[in-house]
């Protein structure tokens, strides 16, 4: 089977987020299980088309001449942004369609990005629903826009992607619930994969044993709050534990100078008696970091999870993580993981200093956690699941049952665009508003002209000699 895969982030350009892994993981999965996989994703600096690990992918450019724009940056940035970004990917994904069709596309449900190649019909869409984003992308784009229309167009293209998608699939039952509530039933669960060949407790450790409880933190040492939370925790468990040893995996740094800086703030602020080491969180090397530690605090805020947390544990190594939303579907707290409230310094002290002094305890987590992962989270298994799903879609795709229902998603598209005109419309007069002195001159003018002051019939008739007219009464 030949299979597209948009991913607006694919490693290593832009790192190795939670949503970008995942989207790495299901193309190494699918190309290890004999599918042909071809990715379009952004690039951060130079387009280019390469083989990476057995894969083409297709690396474009924003398109930057719609960012200099006059008006449509002030009243819709949102948009703009996302349609300056993702028509990109549309190019690139039509453009290898063309040269060689795709059985399936799968893409996610964000941001539209893959809107265009979702209404063209060309192809059965596969729609994965993305962890964290999803939620945000529905939240809280909004509050980065004056307008309200930049939200609303924002989520109602999103959202069309979907209603047109021949099958929709999500790592855990409460985002399909969040994101598609009406029909979450329908929505096909699939797990995050994981290569369980890399991420095994067998292996050699890239840090030298000097102690068998070691602490490794994951964590964004850039993030000010983060900085101080891991500060924080670090001298707290010194006071009971000065020869505890500390691994910091910075999520946020990308070279040797950063690295170093990072580990000279963090002598400067906890002192140098500390066996402190802070390197970058090197994919490839990420199963032999891991390995190197007995105890691992993935801190709030990772932008890996839930690979952070279901790395350590395939690696049989005993977790400390925040009670997040969402990370029960992961994680089962004192069973396979020991979870404390985000940023609550005295609880993840606590939590080590016990993990460090009873190695019962640490064995009973870590063998739990690593019995989960592979019983949950196997790419073999995960793969033969949406291999299942694409086999699915591709045998109804055609059918008349599911044209229509495409019709039907793009009839009601267009009836709830109708409000998207209203909102338009609203846009613009306060845009006006703003902008245009005359135009607030002619909106009070005609306020005045229509309310029941008793001077209100001579500015009617003033309205009509001089031709102030305004219909629209939104402001």
């Amino acid at each position: 089977m030949r299979v597209g895969i948009i991913s607006a982030s694919f490693p290593p350009d832009f790192g190795w987020d939670g949503s970008s892994t995942r989207a790495y993981e299901l193309a190494m999965g699918l190309k290890a299980a004999g599918h042909e996989v071809e990715i379009i994703a952004l690039a951060a600096e130079i387009e280019s088309e390469t083989i990476q690990d057995g894969m083409r992918v297709h690396r474009v450019l924003v398109n930057q001449e719609l960012v200099k724009l006059n008006v449509v940056p002030k009243t819709t940035p949102n948009a703009l942004t996302i349609w300056s970004s993702r028509s990109a990917l549309w190019k690139a994904c039509l453009k290898a369609h063309a040269q060689r069709p795709f059985d399936v596309l799968d893409i996610p449900n964000i941001l539209w990005d893959g809107l265009l190649p979702a209404i063209s019909g060309l192809f059965p869409i596969i729609v994965r629903l993305q962890q964290h984003q999803s939620v945000y992308d529905k939240e809280s784009i909004g509050a980065k826009s004056a307008f309200a229309f930049d939200s609303k167009l924002v989520n109602e293209l999103s959202d069309l992607s979907m209603n047109i998608a021949e099958r929709i699939y999500s790592p855990t039952a409460e985002l399909a619930a969040a994101v598609v509530s009406k029909e979450a039933s329908k929505v096909e669960i699939i797990s995050d994969p994981l290569d369980l060949d890399r991420f095994t407790v067998y292996g050699v450790m890239a840090m030298p044993k000097d102690s068998d409880r070691k602490v490794i933190i994951v964590a964004k040492v850039r993030d000010k709050v983060v900085h101080k939370y891991v500060c924080d925790v670090i001298k707290g468990v010194a006071q009971q534990n000065s020869e505890l040893p500390f691994l910091i995996l910075a999520e946020d740094i990308t070279s040797d100078d950063d690295e170093h800086h990072a580990q000279e703030a963090m002598k400067g602020i906890i002192g140098e008696h500390n066996p402190i080491v802070v390197t970058r969180a090197y994919h490839q090397l990420l199963p032999e970091l891991l390995r190197s530690g007995q105890i691992i605090l993935v801190a709030p805020g990772s932008e890996r999870v839930p690979y952070a947390w279901l790395e350590s544990m395939a690696c049989q190594r005993a977790l400390v993580a925040s009670a997040e939303p969402g990370c029960e579907q992961y994680l089962r707290a004192d069973e396979d993981a020991v979870l404390v409230k985000p940023f609550d310094v005295k609880a993840t002290v606590n939590a080590i200093v016990n993990l460090a002094s009873d190695r019962r305890l640490r064995l009973k987590l870590a063998i739990a956690g690593c019995r989960s992962v592979h019983e949950k989270h196997s790419r073999q298994h995960a793969i033969e699941s949406l291999v299942a799903l694409y086999e699915s879609a591709r045998q109804t795709y055609k059918s008349d049952e599911r044209v229509a229902a495409r019709v039907m998603a793009m009839h009601d598209f267009v009836e709830r665009s109708e409000t998207l005109v209203a909102s338009y419309d609203k846009m613009l007069y306060d845009l006006l508003f703003v902008e245009s002195p005359e135009f607030r001159f002619r909106h009070w003018f005609t306020k005045f002209a229509d309310s029941k002051s008793p001077a209100a019939p001579l500015a009617t008739k003033f309205k009509k000699i001089f031709g102030v007219k305004h219909s629209n009464g939104n402001s």
